[in-house]
């Protein structure tokens, strides 16, 4: 993953001066080096995510399982380098509510727990980051993107 401001052909990005407090659980993603990109405009995903680039070097390992006795045991390692993009905060655009304004941030795992119709939206997000950004919560965890997948 490049070390463009961007997250992917045609996605403009900007310094975010916003909000940056998740509105439901009220963690904070830092200021510096906070990046924001529209996805999805004009549609019923439109959206808007903040981000910031990977400082260190980290590893994060998954397993997945299905057991009975240690049957199908597969895992995955992913390596997220510095500068690397890191998917933090959503923020539902203009399009995508009710009263035609953009929603208060929220954190990845806030997002997905608020609102059962969020699904589409963060499931969109998941499929357009991949190859371009790493999507993590704010439990530090690697959401995987599944979404999309054609395998």
């Amino acid at each position: 993953m490049g070390q463009d401001q961007s997250l992917g052909r045609g996605v403009e990005s900007w310094a975010h001066g916003g909000y940056r407090q998740c509105c439901k659980c009220g963690v904070e993603m830092d200021a510096a080096d906070c990046r924001a990109s529209a996805l999805f405009g004009g549609g019923e995903n439109h959206c808007y995510v903040l981000w910031n680039t990977a400082s260190d070097h980290v590893t994060y390992n998954m397993s997945a399982g299905i057991s009975a006795e240690k049957g199908i045991q597969a895992g995955e390692s992913v390596s997220i380098t510095p500068g690397a993009k890191l998917v933090k905060m959503i923020i539902k655009g203009e399009c995508a509510t009710a009263d035609g304004r953009q929603s208060d941030p929220y954190c990845v795992e806030c997002f997905h727990k608020d609102d059962p119709n969020n699904e589409k939206m963060l499931a969109s997000v998941l499929a357009h980051t991949k190859g371009h950004a790493y999507v993590i919560n704010m439990k530090y965890s690697l959401v995987v993107p599944h979404y999309g997948d054609m395998n």
